[in-house]
């Protein structure tokens, strides 16, 4: 026993026989690295084989093992280092577990000796640069990011800029075919326009935008999804759009027959790897009829509770067995050119009660080996296109706001290099979502709310004291959202900030006024003249998100999207 303690026994290797008749047998390999043995020591952020003895067993099931080698390490052998990052909002309290026994080795068990000399450590911290970079185009006049603004963004970074060539006439098709760059084309488009690339659909407003196609290109018609992106600018600037289908044990396509596929805790307990890729490659088969593009699954979180109402889609309580069979139906999905997956929910995802407000404290130790080891498997054994963040708070920030676990982690230190979504409706703050990499919000958000995160916007006030208010169809018309005008002031009790309206004499104050008043979120005061001075709490943000941050978001939906081969479909069509 070393300083880190260890379970009795981890799952490391498996593997699966063909159909044996009775009588009949079959040699299988089984193989693991051996930093798989690695415990990590969050003291000094890194992976650490300690000195000492590990035992191998093989058995058909974790309660029926037997003891079949055994590894001698001499001195202690550091595996990996890696980003000192996603630290407990709270002191945690570490259950240990009880002594084991000492346990009488078989003489003819196989030895083996491993020299911590010969380990070679791999140095994995992230190398991404704190920075927001925003890209210019020549000639135009951009006001950087206020830094000094008191309102502040998690893991704030400092703006730059970089200034680009001028391609004010460039379209999705131009940089599909090289002609422009990703920074180029989307330093060429207006914040409106960028904005509707990075959110879904359901509280999409129209935008006016200035045609730059020389050819006449209409929006890909599907049947109706989950969601889909904007479809606003196929005619203007090329930008195909996507549709995104809910799974993974079925697409839900209204109206539309689709194959079920067992769901993900059957699938895990196949211990069929092949079996499992061909259900991925049966539901890209799906996908790829309907013209869907992105199945929002394989659902992959840990059974951590047998009372989880998620449970039965995800896989296993082990993060072995979650890993490797997400991988395969990735891999099945994704042979289809043009189908790609979304892994979720990332992370720690523990509960299905309550889990737009819920928050997982979760030690590092537990998160590098239990609740993310399984979404790095499929990552690095798959490359799966998209990864889904959850609803829930990770050690107190929500998942879609963490920029050290989308941006450092999964892009930084695993190598992933597709797009981050959110799950439908989140209640984060999407500025900080946005900051934070995550580059596409659904089902939908309000643009002119992402528009007023970048300039300091003041309300807009009626005349009888109350914030106004815009009411938008949404939701495919079935359903009525209330905007309102805060601009870039949040309004909150006890918040330090203050912003005032007169309402005149001869107006009668309004009931969300005297409402506001009764809940502390405002207060006011008679003046001499009859009028009413109104004046609200909160927070006023100022400009708080760069348009660098934007861009980079938009920028990683379009490389999606030129993968997608959407845009042929449409060109076919028209």
């Amino acid at each position: 026993q070393g300083k880190l303690d260890k379970p009795f026994q981890e799952l490391k290797a498996y593997a699966k026989t063909k159909d044996l008749r009775p009588g009949e047998s079959e040699v299988v390999t089984l193989s693991f690295a051996t930093d798989g043995l690695a415990s990590f020591d969050a003291e000094n952020s890194r992976f650490l084989m300690e000195k000492g003895r590990y035992i191998l067993r093989l058995g058909e099931h974790s309660r029926n093992t037997e003891i079949c080698a055994v590894i001698d390490l001499d001195h202690d052998a550091e595996t990996s280092v890696v980003t000192d990052i996603l630290q407990p909002d709270h002191p945690l309290e570490t259950v240990k577990p009880s002594p084991y026994r000492e346990e009488i080795i078989p003489a003819d068990t196989v030895r083996l000796q491993l020299h911590a000399e010969d380990c070679i450590t791999a140095m994995r911290i992230s190398q991404i640069e704190k920075t927001s970079v925003t890209y210019v185009s020549e000639a135009m006049d951009y006001q950087p990011y206020i830094q000094d603004n008191s309102y502040k963004m998690p893991f704030l970074c400092t703006e730059m800029t970089e200034t680009v060539r001028d391609c004010r006439h460039a379209t999705f098709l131009d940089l599909c075919d090289g002609k422009v760059t990703p920074q180029e084309f989307v330093a060429s488009l207006e914040p409106e326009i960028l904005v509707r690339l990075v959110t879904g659909t359901l509280e999409e407003t129209p935008y006016k935008a200035r045609p730059r196609l020389k050819r006449v290109l209409k929006p890909l018609k599907a049947a109706q999804t989950s969601g889909q992106t904007t479809a606003q600018f196929v005619s203007t600037h090329g930008i195909p759009n996507i549709y995104l289908s809910d799974g993974p044990a079925g697409m839900h396509i209204i109206g539309c027959a689709a194959t079920s596929f067992p769901v993900g805790i059957a699938m895990a307990q196949t211990w069929n790897k092949e079996l499992i890729r061909a259900c991925g490659y049966g539901y890209g088969k799906d996908m790829k009829y309907y013209h869907v593009t992105i199945g929002l699954g394989p659902g992959m979180n840990i059974h951590r509770d047998p009372l989880c109402g998620r449970n039965f889609e995800y896989y296993s309580e082990d993060p072995l067995i979650s890993g490797t069979t997400a991988a395969a139906f990735t891999r099945g999905v994704q042979s289809h050119k043009g189908c790609f997956v979304s892994i979720k929910h990332f992370a720690a995802n523990n509960q299905e009660n309550d889990r737009l407000s819920t928050n997982s404290t979760v030690s590092q130790r537990a998160l590098r080996e239990i609740y993310l080891k399984g979404f790095e498997i499929c990552v690095k054994e798959a490359s799966p296109a998209t990864v889904m963040t959850s609803y829930n708070s990770l050690n107190g920030m929500h998942t879609s706001s963490n920029r050290e676990l989308i941006t450092d982690l999964l892009r930084g230190e695993w190598g992933f290099d597709g797009l981050v979504m959110s799950d439908w409706g989140t209640s984060s703050e999407k500025g900080f979502d946005l900051h934070a990499g995550n580059d596409l919000i659904m089902g939908g958000y309000s643009a002119q709310k992402i528009i007023d995160m970048m300039h300091h916007i003041h309300p807009s006030f009626e005349t009888d004291g109350s914030v106004k208010e815009i009411v938008r169809s949404t939701h495919f018309g079935m359903v009525k959202t209330m905007i309102t005008s805060w601009g870039s002031f949040r309004n909150e009790a006890g918040g330090k900030d203050t912003i005032s309206t007169i309402v005149p004499a001869d107006t009668q104050v309004s009931e969300k006024v005297l409402k506001a008043i009764h809940s502390g979120l405002a207060e006011m005061t008679t003046q001499d003249d009859g009028s009413h001075l109104v004046t609200y709490f909160g927070t006023d943000r100022g400009a708080y998100l760069c348009l660098g941050d934007l861009q980079a978001c938009a920028i990683r939906v379009l490389k999606l999207l030129q993968k997608s081969e959407v845009i042929q479909e449409i060109n076919r069509r028209h």
